[in-house]
């Protein structure tokens, strides 16, 4: 009973295939919609598959259980450099935290950089060199914040600090 269930699975698709692939005149019409309609079933699944396949945020100090794999981190930027050895690469490199934990993700063909302090998800796989963990990440995409994630930026210039030294004696200038 088990042998013959593939068996007959095989059949009704040879059956199938047969019909599409017909030669007929009087067929072919409706051999078109049949392929146009398989076509946007088959697009359908891919896209349902993307989006169920879409990874999870994990905290950063549990990178290491995901060599090798895509997944999302959430943190706050601390530095980023682009083209850090100065070869015309288009990359960048952006350090971000999560309060105690820090990642570095090498993020080929940016987009827009958000400013430092700005809260981001961050898409990429996780790699290990020589013991060091980073993310790499390639394209616009994988990188993703929302306007109320910028942090709240200050015009200050250096006349209005040695205006007034002791109001900013207790805050962080950038």
């Amino acid at each position: 009973m088990a042998v013959r269930i593939p068996v007959i699975m095989a059949d009704v698709l040879k059956s199938i295939m047969n019909k599409i692939t017909d030669d007929d005149p009087a067929t072919r019409g409706q051999q078109l919609w049949v392929m146009f309609t398989l076509a946007i079933f088959l697009v359908a699944v891919l896209n349902y598959y993307a989006m169920v396949r879409e990874p999870d945020i994990i905290e950063m100090k549990d990178l290491i259980e995901y060599k090798n794999e895509v997944v999302k981190v959430e943190g706050e930027i601390i530095s980023w450099r682009e083209d850090p050895w100065n070869s015309g690469d288009w990359e960048t490199h952006v350090i971000v935290s999560d309060g105690t934990d820090v990642v570095e993700a090498r993020w080929s063909r940016p987009a827009e950089i958000p400013p430092i302090g700005t809260n981001v998800v961050i898409t990429g796989k996780v790699m290990e060199f020589e013991g060091n963990i980073y993310m790499t990440a390639v394209g616009s995409g994988a990188m993703e914040w929302d306007e109320e994630d910028l942090p709240d930026i200050v015009q200050l210039s250096i006349l209005d600090v040695a205006l007034t030294p002791n109001s900013m004696s207790a805050k962080l200038l950038l």
